[in-house]
């Protein structure tokens, strides 16, 4: 319950099994157990603009990366 890679790894497979919606939970919950890991938010990012295509809160959410990780190079990608 406390691993937050675990509950990534599951939200993982919930995603490649098309159940965006589960993968996201998973997600949210592995960033609160390890809220300065900036992958789990990119990827969150990602999985929540496909799913609820809410442009402002991506872009909002890929600058969190940044701001954890200024040199994340696919967030970087993403808002050039």
């Amino acid at each position: 319950p406390n691993d937050a890679e675990g509950w990534f790894a599951l939200a993982e497979l919930l995603e490649a099994r098309g159940d965006r919606s589960a993968a996201i939970d998973l997600i949210e919950r592995a960033v609160a157990l390890d809220p300065l890991r900036p992958r789990y938010r990119y990827v969150l990012a990602l999985l929540e603009q496909q799913t609820r295509r809410d442009d402002a809160r991506y872009e909002a959410a890929l600058r969190e990366v940044l701001r954890i990780d200024p040199n994340y190079a696919q967030a970087l990608g993403r808002l050039a």
